[in-house]
């Protein structure tokens, strides 16, 4: 047969596949220079001073008039 051309057949689990694996070897060498270093379970600090916020915040609106929230209004 003169000219006679096979068609080509794509596989598409393997397409899948591939792009799956490229998609989670971006994820980790994207999110390796994000990942966190040293000590991470020290919050007193950060704790402490959103308590301190708080209490200033609580005390400066002591006299402020508040909103009411009526349901369906």
């Amino acid at each position: 047969m003169k000219g006679s051309k096979k068609k080509r057949v794509i596989n598409w689990s393997m397409v899948r596949f591939s792009w799956a694996a490229l998609m989670l070897l971006g994820f980790f060498i994207f999110s390796m220079p994000l990942a966190p270093s040293g000590e991470s379970g020290d919050w007193s600090q950060g704790v402490s001073s959103a308590a301190m916020n708080y209490t200033l915040r609580e005390d400066s609106a002591h006299g402020a008039p508040q909103q009411a929230v009526v349901n369906g209004w």
